[in-house]
């Protein structure tokens, strides 16, 4: 076909020639204006070989300017060309573009540049992608020229590189093969960059060069030794886009090239069904993508899961419909459905039960295998060893096939399980896989025999010696599998077990307990331990065993240490709504045939506190036993404190002695509890006056001895309110030798009231107040007197107002136990003259408490008037208020 050449090409044509940038640049501005060609121009831009110019432009033009608006022009003329068309300018363009960043260094020196060159080529490739048959030495070198570009530092150029990969991947897919190692090797290599986008365009290339060539002999080598690894680590990629990105080229992988096959007949005999089954593109192939899907749907994510759920799921329903699911051949492995969990952290058993069934059957037809890699993986992946337990929960979550097929493996994975909990401490998200896994492995059992068994040797491995190495996550996982073992088992059959079970509940609640106070564990923790330990405890009672008092108490036992069962003992108002506690609670209650939750404490209380270990010395303030004791004052003090003399005396003396408790956190602890004990309603009556004086003299007078710190201030402080308690509760009322017991602590009170600590002033005043009060009049004895009142005017010069207004109060009660006899001579003038300096106090409150005061003391001994006066007359007109004088001193004052 001859063209026909139109004049304005070969004008700018002919200045593109030109020496002159300008004259060049003017030429191909003129060119661009063109564009997009029209049907007749399209057929002279090809036949006045401007696609030859443009080209040798881009090759040879010394000015980036010109080159760059060359491969613009060439570019923008793309869309206007045919498939046959677009082959042409290709085999002209691509060439140059190869030899332009094909090697190293590139002979591109501008990377904008470079980039826009192998857009170009990806795009010239498209348009032409019919007519590639016979082009395949321009494939290749574009190819191999792709391994440079992806080396370049430019993160677009890597970016548009990879484009290129997968189009090729698309339209000459032969000539990746050649090149496949090499483009692999680099192409993973990128996986590494920092920018997300860049790692997600390499994700798919990694994807699609892969699937392009797992004809090649050496896919399987390189598959498992450099992409899988690959592949695997893009699961903890620090984007969630990319790991979203890898659920979508793994799905499509396994859509489009794995499981796509169909089977010739579907109504051939069990022969066809058996070899579709076992047909593989390449060994385990589809098992390694299934494995690595599961990764990604074990993402702690939800939009990261979700996608993977999604891509799963459309795996199942084309594996279903390319099968035809002719034969049942899985139905009958098939266990029931997965349960969601109660934990709002159980991501990975939640997520499971969002896989459709078909997916779930491909999952279980595949289980041993996925079960065989994750179990290898564990041993020699150590970079990947703590995304392990999660997958396995997905794993076994999914997968609904009874594991009873599998019995010489059920303890040696339950126990892989818990050890997971304790290698991975740190990450919430491979705990969370393991209590899925472990509960599912719960939902799937048909004979619970073997975990009866292997819960026995977990318990007695933790045992010996006292020593205590289970972790918290261990035990939540162990209670978590008893609560989904008893959620589906029947009554006749945990029966014979019903007191080892109680067993375990009772020590695995005291271990987390304990874990819980030592790790100071976050509250979500927290809550994960008390939902599991109450639904195993809802799921126990519902199948109504016959169970001693002494089992009850072990299980009251193990509630009282869950924060959230002792909130049933709060108000109404302030009690959290929590069904599986609310539940548990009601079951129990049935069981025991009592009406509250009060009433259960106090019923089982001897029961439970026989419970505690003898202390040897003391329980440590962080170990179950003393957990339990503080839980028992805290929710039933009237109990304890029926129970004082016999059962809790004992206990709490021990450790209130600093002579054998040497730590002052402790006895702090311990003083708390005594005064939870002596604080609350009712309890100060059930004293008898042997417990009383046991307090005092065992638990008050020697943590109220004065020592240097901080700590030691806050020991006397915790003392001081004890004591507080019994006086302000009427405790010391049913003492006899009242006043004797009173003796021993003057002298100490006294040192506190001069304490630097305002609040330990404030109740050492206000413990002598109310120990005033309940003295008979005039029996307090000199020398506990001289001790007293000093001290207490000294305190008249407090910082504090309410110290100095609380010292008139306890002068006042001071004044009545001390008799007119003690109150003379010295110590009376030496009491007047500091009322009196206060009674001019600018503070009108503090004013009339010293009034008053003065008043009781006139009252008492008439004497005092006398000495009133001398002190008032070289005073004369200087106080604030002559009216207080005045009608303190009617008669014998001036100022009346």
């Amino acid at each position: 076909m001859s063209y026909i050449i139109r004049p304005d090409w070969q004008r700018e044509l002919s200045h593109l020639k030109n020496t002159d940038r300008r004259s060049r640049l003017s030429a191909l501005a003129s060119l661009k204006k063109k564009l997009p060609l029209k049907q007749e121009a399209r057929i002279s831009f090809l036949a006045d070989n401007v696609v030859d110019a443009l080209v040798d432009r881009i090759a040879n033009d010394p000015a980036e300017q010109c080159r760059e608006l060359s491969l613009s022009i060439l570019s923008g003329s793309f869309c206007s060309f045919d498939a046959r068309e677009s082959l042409l300018i290709a085999h002209s363009f691509i060439p140059v573009a190869i030899q332009r960043v094909g090697s190293r260094p590139f002979k591109e020196p501008v990377e904008e540049l470079r980039l826009k060159l192998i857009d170009a080529c990806n795009a010239v490739l498209l348009q032409s992608a019919s007519e590639l048959d016979d082009s395949q030495e321009l494939t290749q070198r574009f190819a191999c020229c792709l391994v440079q570009a992806l080396t370049d530092t430019y993160p677009e150029t890597k970016r548009s590189a990879g484009i290129a990969i997968s189009t090729l991947c698309q339209v000459a897919p032969q000539s990746i093969r050649l090149h496949f190692a090499d483009l692999t090797n680099t192409l993973i290599f990128n996986l590494r960059h920092q920018h997300a986008k860049t790692r997600t365009t390499t994700l798919n290339a990694v994807v699609d060069v892969a699937r392009a060539s797992v004809d090649v002999d050496a896919f399987g080598h390189m598959f498992h030794q450099a992409v899988l690894p690959a592949l695997c680590k893009i699961c903890t990629d620090r984007s969630a886009a990319v790991r979203v990105h890898l659920a979508r080229s793994v799905g499509a992988w396994l859509l489009k090239g794995v499981y796509s096959r169909k089977p010739e007949r579907a109504a051939e005999s069990q022969e066809s069904t058996a070899s579709f089954k076992t047909h593989r593109a390449k060994p385990m192939l589809e098992v390694d993508l299934l494995v690595l899907l599961l990764d990604v749907l074990a993402d702690d994510t939800f939009f990261v899961a979700v996608r993977a759920v999604a891509e799963l799921n459309a795996l199942g329903s084309h594996w279903q419909v390319q099968s035809s699911m002719a034969s049942d051949w899985c139905l009958a492995e098939l266990s029931s459905s997965p349960v969601p969990s109660r934990t709002r952290h159980d991501f990975a058993c939640n997520v499971a039960c969002l896989v459709s069934s078909s997916a779930a059957r491909l999952v279980t037809l595949h289980f041993q295998q996925i079960l065989n890699i994750h179990l290898a993986r564990a041993s020699f992946w150590k970079l990947q060893a703590f995304r392990i337990p999660r997958a396995l929960g997905v794993l076994t979550s999914i997968a609904r096939i009874s594991v009873n097929v599998l019995p010489t493996q059920l303890p040696k994975l339950l126990i892989l399980y818990c050890n997971s909990l304790d290698t991975c401490l740190e990450d919430r998200t491979a705990q969370d896989g393991s209590y899925a896994a472990i509960r599912a492995l719960g939902a799937n059992l048909k004979d619970y025999a073997p975990i009866f068994d292997t819960l026995s040797w977990l318990q007695a491995k933790e045992r010996p010696a006292g020593a205590i190495t289970c972790s918290a996550a261990r035990q939540n996982g162990i209670v978590g599998v008893l609560s989904t073992f008893l959620g589906r088992a029947n009554a006749s059959y945990t029966s014979p077990h019903a007191g080892m079970i109680v067993n375990t509940l009772s020590w695995y609640a005291e271990r987390n307990a304990e874990g819980r106070a030592k790790s100071l564990a976050k509250a979500d923790s927290s809550d994960t331990a008390d939902v599991l330990f109450c639904c195993a405890v809802g799921n126990l009672l519902s199948l109504k065993p016959m169970l001693q008092k002494a089992s009850h108490a072990r299980l009251i036992h193990g509630l009282l240490l869950s924060p959230s069962f002792r909130a049933v003992f709060l108000p109404p108002s302030k009690r959290p709504d929590n069904y599986v506690v609310t539940q548990s609670m009601r079951l129990l209650l049935n069981e025991c045939a009592l009406p509250s939750a009060t009433e259960l404490i106090e019923h089982y209380f001897d029961t439970i506190l026989d419970l505690l270990p003898r202390a040897n010395p003391c329980y440590e303030i962080q170990s179950g036993s003393w957990l339990l004791l503080s839980v028992l004052v805290h929710a039933c003090p009237r109990a304890a404190a029926r129970a004082f003399d016999e059962s809790v005396a004992p206990i709490l003396l021990v450790h209130l002695n600093p002579l054998i408790n040497r730590n002052p956190e402790a006895r702090i602890h311990a003083l708390s509890l005594v005064h939870v004990l002596v604080c609350a309603p009712d309890t100060p009556k059930l004293f008898s006056d042997l417990s009383t004086r046991t307090l005092i003299e065992g638990a008050v007078v020697p943590n109220l001895v004065w020592a240097a710190g901080r700590t030691a201030n806050t020991t006397r402080k915790a003392a001081l309110a004890v004591l507080h308690g019994l006086v302000q509760g009427g405790a010391l009322l049913s003492c006899t030798n009242y006043a004797q017991l009173m003796s021993k602590l003057y002298p100490i009170l006294g040192t506190n009231v001069q304490e630097y600590d305002t609040s330990s002033r404030e109740i050492s005043l206000s413990c002598l107040n109310g120990i005033f009060d309940l003295l008979p009049s005039a029996s307090l004895q000199e020398h506990e007197f001289n001790v007293l009142y000093p001290v207490i005017m000294k305190r008249l010069d407090d910082s504090s107002d309410n110290i100095r207004l609380n010292v008139c109060s306890t002068f006042s009660a001071l004044i009545r136990v001390a008799g007119p006899d003690l109150l003379s001579g010295t110590a009376l003038e030496y009491c007047a003259e500091h009322f009196l300096v206060h009674l001019d106090d600018k503070n009108a409150d503090i004013q009339k408490a010293i009034f008053r005061t003065l008043e009781v003391l006139v009252a008492h001994n008439p004497s005092v008037v006398d000495v009133l006066s001398k002190k008032l007359c070289p005073i004369g007109t200087s106080h604030r208020d002559l009216r207080l004088v005045g009608r303190l001193l009617p008669r014998h004052s001036p100022y009346g």
